[in-house]
């Protein structure tokens, strides 16, 4: 399994490279309170516990 970190998630991606689950974030603070979403921090566990113990950390690559 793959972590992908991305500006506002990281996607979980199986060997294949299909997007198996996506964990998207919000630094600022007021933002998530509103959407409810996860800190960063809190996002990469959740992906690590679902990716299970075999995985590696990627940066996505910016679209030019």
């Amino acid at each position: 399994m793959k972590i992908i970190q991305h500006a506002d998630c990281f996607e979980v991606r199986s060997e294949r490279g299909l997007i198996v689950e996506r964990f998207p974030f919000d630094d600022k603070s007021r933002r998530r309170a509103i959407s409810r979403r996860m800190t960063r921090k809190q996002a990469f566990q959740a992906a690590k516990t679902f990716a299970g113990k075999s995985y590696t950390v990627e940066t996505a690559k910016p679209w030019i």
